[in-house]
């Protein structure tokens, strides 16, 4: 789905963006499920900037959502062995929305 959502928001940024970061974040899971790291370390850093421009144009309506990306993001970054990287946005979607 994530390839589909991809078209729809190249197509039309405002209506899709959000479902495009929403199947990446769900893509990165499965890889990780599958021993797809790099993969799914790649797919949750998208979704996490994804959600980060959606968060900065619209705080109220996407900022819990970079919340949960950031959590995943850091997750694997920590799975990684990349702890220090982790760090800065494991604080950062612990912020109060």
């Amino acid at each position: 789905s994530a390839s589909l959502y991809r078209r729809l928001a190249d197509a039309n940024p405002a209506a899709f963006l959000p479902n495009l970061a929403t199947s990446l974040n769900t893509l990165a899971s499965r890889l990780s499920d599958a021993g797809r790291r790099s993969e799914a370390l790649h797919t949750a850093q998208e979704s996490a900037d994804l959600r980060r421009q959606l968060a900065e144009a619209n705080p109220a309506a996407f900022l819990p959502d970079l919340a949960g990306s950031l959590n995943t993001l850091a997750a694997f970054l920590a799975d990684a062995g990349q702890r220090p990287e982790a760090l800065p946005g494991q604080r950062e979607g612990h912020l109060p929305c």
